[in-house]
């Protein structure tokens, strides 16, 4: 069961409040109601803009810092090395039995074509 409770406020907030709450065809408890949550949501999405503008931020940072760098990669300022990938050795692996002799293991470990 529901229970209610009065509380005062003054006129103007209460004819504010029924303008919003007549047209939507609400009670003045179900346009309280909905307004908090209206609050809540909005405080939610105002955090979520904060880190939203922050990681932009960082992005652009970031951005600045490749730009720079690839700027410098090839102005010769920065030594580049080709790293290619360790060998991968399955001669040390102990295959379990449904694997040993499948010869896609082999293709596989062979890696992709450059």
């Amino acid at each position: 069961m529901s229970r209610y409770a009065s509380i005062k406020v003054l006129v103007e907030v209460k004819e504010r409040l029924e303008e919003y709450a007549r047209p939507r065809g609400l009670t003045l408890s179900a346009a309280i109601s909905e307004l908090l949550d209206r609050a809540d949501t909005l405080s939610a999405l105002r955090e979520l803009r904060e880190l939203l503008e922050e990681q932009n931020r960082l992005l652009r940072e970031q951005v600045g810092l490749l730009r720079a760098l690839l700027d410098a990669v090839k102005a010769g300022g920065v030594a580049t090395v080709a790293v290619e990938p360790p060998e991968a050795s399955t001669e040390d692996l102990e295959l379990p039995s449904f694997a040993v002799g499948n010869p896609w293991l082999e293709l596989l470990s062979k890696g992709r074509a450059p």
